[in-house]
Parts: structure tokens; C-alpha cells; sequence
């Protein structure tokens, strides 16, 4: 009797790339558009700002400007149809909230 997971056990290549090949053909079938890339960057520039308030002042407001412009263009995309990705963009501004209440917290401390 062999065990689990021995190479008896395991099914041929030719099979797994069937079922994925078959898995690829599944995914393309639903027809969803891609994600916003803006979308996705305005989130990566968000947390980057929000790491980078502590250290760096005015550069982190450069980055958390260019989250928000990202945020705004990826809403008609959106908008329309053409991408997905709404909640990355709500995720987004609520990362910058997030990252201005910390800086405003940091900065009434200090005072």
C-alpha cells in the first residue's frame, strides 16, 4: 500500500496541464476586465506615503498627492466598466486619512 503523496499517487503532467489549461479557458470565459492600474498605484503610493510621513515630510506629501491624482483617474475607468478596482481606490483614501491623522497626532506631539 503506498502513502499519501508518493509519485503512484500524483497525477501525470499532461493532466495538470490539462486542468489548467481547462482553469485558464474558465477564468477568460467570465469576461471580467482587468484591474485599474491607477487603481492599484494610488493604493502603493498611499501606503508609501503613510510609511513615509514619519521620515520624510515633503516628499511623503509628493507621494500622497500623486496617490490621490491616481485615486481620481481610475474612477471614470471604473466608472464605465472598462476596469475594476473600486475598493482598491476606497482603500486608498483610506490609507491617506489614516497617514494625515498619524502625521497630525506625530505633529501635536512634538508641539
Amino acid at each position: 500500500m503506498s502513502e499519501p503523496g508518493t509519485p503512484a499517487d500524483r497525477r501525470p503532467d499532461e493532466e495538470r496541464s490539462a486542468s489548467f489549461d481547462e482553469l485558464m479557458r474558465l477564468e477568460r470565459s467570465q469576461h471580467r476586465p482587468p484591474v485599474s492600474g491607477l487603481a492599484v498605484a494610488a493604493l502603493g503610493f498611499a501606503v508609501a506615503f503613510t510609511g513615509l510621513a514619519v521620515f520624510f515630510g515633503a516628499f511623503a506629501l509628493v507621494v500622497g498627492a500623486a496617490a490621490l491624482v491616481f485615486g481620481v483617474f481610475a474612477l471614470p475607468q471604473i466608472k464605465h466598466r472598462e476596469r475594476r478596482g473600486f475598493g482598491f481606490v476606497l482603500a486608498a483614501l483610506a490609507v491617506l486619512v489614516v497617514g494625515v491623522v498619524f502625521i497630525e497626532s506625530v505633529m501635536n506631539l512634538l508641539d
